[in-house]
């Protein structure tokens, strides 16, 4: 009996593994439809259920739009692979791993370098001003790190972009791209999308527009208080698998 419930155990982890699969294969095909990768030097990541700690991501060398639910590999924090074949880059495991050691609030990871957001990170100071009424939904959600120290080439330099993270959602980056956490890889795109992420997406655009006019923004004194999606006490996801809303949103 006790080899039949473990047999079972084990025929459900896998289940539920696959599904996880598939919705990140999902992000990682909308991430490259929307544009917002760069080559093969992006990547997102899922921890995954369980009592060992082990996340998802994508392995070296694939772009997003070749990446498949089979194709993603399985790490643990110490940058071993443990299932999938391929190779963990290194500055992944760097941004990643520490974040989700770091940071038990961040299930998944989307570290990625949108056109509008990056060129946000490439200026001086650069901020999302609250002028639009999104930006007031993303209130005091977003995190700014100043320092533009390249690529992510040790732990301490994961560890670094942990804390300058801190307890936001979003983490703007210097002269590079933009980190966004969430708690579940089925929530993030809805959570993200409302209370913190990829509605900072979708204002960029309209932000470095306006910068380009040299015209002064009208900057908004009031914001409305909002809480993120899954923070409300009365929120539920949809249960949509992005698997099956994905084709529907692009």
């Amino acid at each position: 009996m006790t080899a039949v419930v473990r047999e079972l155990s084990r025929s459900n982890s896998e289940e539920a593994e696959w599904k996880l699969r598939c919705d990140m294969a999902a992000v990682f095909r909308a991430c490259a439809r929307l544009g917002w990768n760069e080559q093969i030097g992006n990547h997102n990541s899922l921890m995954l259920p369980g009592d060992r700690p082990l996340f998802m991501i994508n392995p070296r060398g694939m772009l997003f739009r070749e990446l498949t639910a089979s194709s993603l590999i399985v790490c643990d924090l110490d940058g071993n692979v443990i299932r999938g074949k391929g190779e963990l880059r290194k500055v992944a495991f760097h941004i990643h791993a520490r974040i989700h050691l770091q940071n038990p609030a961040a299930k998944c990871v989307l570290h990625v370098h949108p056109q509008y957001l990056t060129a946000l990170s490439l200026l001086e100071d650069g901020r999302m001003t609250l002028s639009h009424h999104n930006d007031l939904i993303l209130g005091d959600r977003i995190a700014y790190d100043d320092a533009a120290t390249g690529p992510a080439a040790s732990n301490d330099e994961g560890d670094r972009l942990a804390r300058a993270l801190g307890d936001k959602t979003v983490l703007v980056m210097a002269n590079h791209g933009v980190t966004v956490i969430g708690p579940t890889v089925l929530e993030l795109e809805e959570t993200v999308r409302y209370g913190g992420g990829v509605e900072l997406l979708n204002v960029a655009p309209c932000a470095v527009s306006t910068f380009a006019t040299g015209v002064p923004l009208t900057i908004v004194t009031q914001t409305f208080g909002l809480t993120l999606v899954w923070e409300q006490p009365d929120w539920k996801p949809t249960g949509i698998p992005l698997r099956e809303e994905v084709p529907v949103m692009l």
